[in-house]
């Protein structure tokens, strides 16, 4: 998904790829779990499908600002971030979202989660959040004097990857309490 809403998609492992324009705004952010697709982006913009992207429900979410990142958990669990720190999650697949206070008044540029209650976010000047209680709070796990933009939050457990700008990354084995630094110069 990208710049005008266009949308390429594939059945066969990308050997091939059609394409199709859902509207004309900027999607920004894509998650899939099964059939079910959500497609996020400039101003708030949420494309839901429940069958693969044959049909789509159309909504706006984030308070209408950007969506920049999605995550999804399982079917009915995600998580929406974007601009001015902005979070929101859905516990029903999508259908409706609450926003979240992230503490934060920084662009949210990644999400990641690995089930309903435990996520992460990442962004501009070095941000890097995290919430236990399904987003009910949300804090800082940021390294010390950590200012790149950060890019990408991925892991598996209690390991967690965190990348940027600059050639910045970090790895995690204790679920953000301590950090090393990755090189691949």
């Amino acid at each position: 998904a990208g710049k005008g809403g266009l949308v390429f998609r594939s059945f066969d492992g990308g050997a091939t790829w059609g394409s199709y324009g859902l509207d004309t705004t900027t999607l920004r952010a894509v998650a899939t779990r099964g059939s079910n697709v959500w497609l996020a982006g400039n101003a708030g913009v949420l494309h839901r499908s429940t069958d693969n992207g044959d049909t789509w429900a159309t909504q706006t979410i984030n308070g209408g600002l950007a969506v920049r990142a999605l995550s999804f958990p399982d079917a009915m669990h995600g998580w929406g971030a974007g601009d001015n720190g902005s979070i929101a999650v859905t516990t029903d697949g999508g259908v409706s979202w609450s926003a979240q206070t992230s503490g934060t008044g920084n662009h949210l540029t990644a999400v990641w989660s690995e089930g309903p209650l435990t996520a992460y976010v990442a962004g501009k000047s070095g941000t890097l959040l995290k919430t236990v209680n399904g987003g009910a709070s949300w804090n800082s796990i940021a390294g010390a004097g950590w200012t790149a933009d950060l890019m990408g939050v991925s892991g598996r457990g209690n390991t967690l990857y965190v990348t940027g700008s600059e050639g910045f990354c970090r790895k995690s084995s204790d679920g953000g309490l301590t950090w090393q630094a990755l090189s691949f110069r």
